[in-house]
């Protein structure tokens, strides 16, 4: 597993630094907020095993009708890892 961050200052993060490869990653939750990445990286999961062409899926999309409004996490498949 690798993760990797953007500046959260920059309003186009891919473009305008890239994203860098992190040793570490910090989350500060509630537990609504644990429950509900819980249950993204579940359907990341079960969307992964049942599709080998699966490629990513991102927290803001799953979350949207809970409006969240916190930092998206995108998670991509690897299956050479």
């Amino acid at each position: 597993m690798k993760v990797y961050g953007t500046d959260v200052n920059a309003s186009n993060p891919v473009e305008e630094t890239g994203v860098s490869e992190l040793r570490e990653a910090t989350l500060v939750v509630s537990l609504e907020d644990l429950k509900m990445i819980s249950e993204f990286f579940t359907a990341c999961y079960d969307e992964y095993c049942e599709n080998p062409e699966w490629d990513h899926k991102h927290l803001i999309d799953f979350a949207y009708r809970s409006r969240y409004q916190g930092p998206d996490i995108i998670v991509y498949g690897s299956r050479s890892e």
